[in-house]
């Protein structure tokens, strides 16, 4: 008799050749995974303490979690709610459960009652067109959901404080490193390039370790943004995107030879032009 190694879940092996798959960072691809097998045939489930539980799982930070999560979100590949989280093409693109099944769809059905009523719930059955769980979700939702969702609400809004709390650093706004990377990825990589995104994510922790805190990095690169698309930084073109790296070049303003790093922060503390001084002696900034 075969051993048996209890459930299973089965994936497309297109997909990791798939074009936006592989701009997702490493880390975020690790969690996918992870997810795809956490989740169910469904794609669908409550994942109580999510941010633990997957870096337990995947021998991750809590905060590496954190920005993989967001990565994803930000993708389209996951959906998250409270504590549900949902794969959104999970169970259109899942080979073992057909949904001209009779049985299957009689599996996902139960699944799905099981399933807190919110509207991450109810996104799915819009999606998979389970018309009867849709209506019983709506009439739960205005029955009795609002206060139990408000209740659910707070608990979450609780944890994100615990968690921010934990990543805070001698910082009034308790920035978490999510809300950093997030100003990262937007600002200075303008949304592009997973990949050089996952390197500037490398060089932010190392600055962290060394130090730096989280709302410093944040100043220097909105400041360094305004520099570039001000046309200050000559071999960095106006709206064009840049990693954390560039940060430890010259500035090149003015001739100057101070670290781009620098001259942002300057320019973030005053409206004068940055000085022309190496700057070298004032800040180390780690790669």
């Amino acid at each position: 008799m075969a051993e048996r190694r209890g459930k299973h879940q089965s994936i497309h092996t297109a997909l990791i050749d798939d074009p936006h798959f592989q701009l997702l960072a490493p880390n975020a691809k690790l969690c996918f995974f992870t997810l795809k097998l956490m989740l169910g045939a469904t794609g669908i489930d409550v994942v109580r303490a999510y941010s633990i539980v997957m870096a337990e799982v995947t021998g991750l930070s809590k905060a590496q979690v954190d920005v993989a999560l967001a990565e994803l979100i930000d993708a389209g590949f996951i959906e998250i709610e409270a504590s549900v989280i949902w794969i959104p093409n999970g169970l259109k693109y899942n080979p073992a459960l057909s949904l001209d099944n009779e049985r299957h769809q009689t599996s996902v059905t139960r699944h799905l009652e099981g399933l807190p009523p919110l509207a991450i719930v109810g996104r799915f059955t819009a999606k998979y067109g389970f018309a009867e769980v849709s209506d019983r979700l709506s009439h739960r939702l205005s029955d009795r959901a609002t206060v139990a969702y408000s209740n659910q609400e707070e608990r979450s809004k609780k944890k994100e404080e615990e968690v921010r709390s934990t990543f805070s650093k001698e910082n009034d706004s308790e920035l978490s490193d999510v809300e950093v990377m997030k100003v990262i990825r937007e600002v200075a990589h303008l949304d592009e390039d997973r990949k050089a995104q996952s390197r500037s994510f490398t060089v932010m922790q190392q600055w962290l370790k060394a130090g730096i805190g989280r709302q410093e990095i944040i100043d220097v690169v909105n400041s360094t943004r305004e520099m570039v698309d001000a046309g200050e930084v000559k071999w960095i073109q106006p709206g064009e995107a840049f990693g954390l790296r560039a940060c430890r070049a010259a500035s090149g303003i003015d001739g100057s030879s101070q670290p781009l790093y620098t001259a942002a922060l300057d320019r973030q503390q005053s409206d004068k032009p940055p000085p022309r001084g190496n700057g070298l002696d004032r800040v180390e900034v780690v790669v």
